[in-house]
């Protein structure tokens, strides 16, 4: 059943008896600046095997009854906290595609799934990501998208209590300044270490970071210590990495080959992953792209040189004319 939410102010929520029957669920909110509270009784709903809501707001009641059916549950620019988003998946035992796409106020996502095969994540603030429990896990796609606050964020990154305080001032609006401050704080190697040591028996790594990501993540490093020793001390025994990666694909735009950060990772995981049998760079074309010839002709010269735990591994970079929808 899809179903268009009305503002939240406007909402009906239904009965738990209205809903007991219903398998599919899809609510998809039109009103993107007046996010829709989604009513208890879908909370309590244990017929749902696929849920996707779309700018709603995630208040979780104290106790959660249903919701241990779900095996597809998308989550599109929800707002959440911390705590919200892992009990609502949490609860989801039996959730087998997981899919958390611009999710506002979230910072740490903690995942326990045993059933999980799928996860797709995509976000464009900072996030760190922990896998605690997925043994099932196949193909993990991680999407970052820095630089467009203007265009992607919301009043709803901001605290219920900020946006209250804040109410009819300019600063609950300054999304550019919100992020730089916000960049600062960010430990994105940890975070990307943290996601990679947690995927188990995954295959699949597909990882588009923008240019924003690997400059700061460059630049953090550089002064304390060298990157490729932090890759290597921190992830190089990750037992994914090791035994079980076979197919690795970086997305970039080209201006990304200007820093190191994705070479040191592409080479790590070429030097440590057993299994792999491709791993490919794919960059998207752009109009200036002559401008970083020269990045681009010394990786690809470096590209046979790079040493590999598994001899027949495919190793490649190429142009595409998009990046993939997913992100």
């Amino acid at each position: 059943m899809e179903q268009e939410a009305p503002p939240a102010k406007k909402a009906k929520p239904s009965h738990p008896q209205d809903d007991a029957s219903e398998e599919e669920l899809a609510v998809r909110n039109k009103h993107v600046h007046e996010c829709y509270v989604v009513p208890s009784p879908v909370y309590a709903c244990a017929t749902l095997t696929s849920l996707e809501l779309d700018a709603c707001h995630l208040r979780v009641p104290g106790k959660l009854t249903g919701l241990r059916a779900v095996r597809s549950l998308v989550l599109l620019r929800v707002v959440a906290t911390d705590v919200g988003l892992r009990r609502v998946v949490s609860r989801c035992r039996a959730v087998e595609r997981l899919v958390l796409d611009d999710c506002h106020r979230v910072r740490n996502v903690v995942i326990r799934g045993s059933s999980l095969k799928q996860l797709e994540i995509h976000s464009y603030r900072p996030l760190c990501v922990a896998l605690k429990k997925a043994p099932h896990l196949e193909s993990a796609k991680l999407s970052l998208g820095y630089g467009v606050a203007e265009v992607s964020w919301s009043i709803y990154n901001n605290s219920d209590s900020e946006i209250e305080s804040k109410r009819g001032s300019l600063q609950l609006y300054e999304f550019e300044a919100q992020e730089r401050r916000e960049q600062r704080k960010t430990d994105e190697a940890t975070n990307m270490v943290t996601f990679l040591s947690g995927l188990n028996c995954a295959k699949e790594l597909y990882l588009y970071l923008p240019y924003e990501y690997a400059k700061d993540f460059f630049d953090d490093r550089r002064a304390s210590t060298d990157v490729p020793d932090f890759w290597e001390k921190n992830m190089g025994a990750a037992e994914c990495v090791q035994n079980h990666l076979s197919t690795v694909t970086f997305y970039l735009n080209s201006e990304c080959f200007q820093g190191r950060s994705y070479i040191d990772l592409s080479k790590l995981l070429l030097m440590r992953a057993r299994a792999v049998e491709r791993l490919s760079i794919k960059y998207r074309r752009l109009e200036d792209q002559d401008r970083y010839s020269a990045e681009l002709e010394s990786v690809q010269s470096e590209l046979p040189l790079w040493p590999r735990a598994s001899p027949g591994a495919l190793v490649e970079i190429r142009a595409v004319d998009r990046l993939p929808s997913w992100y």
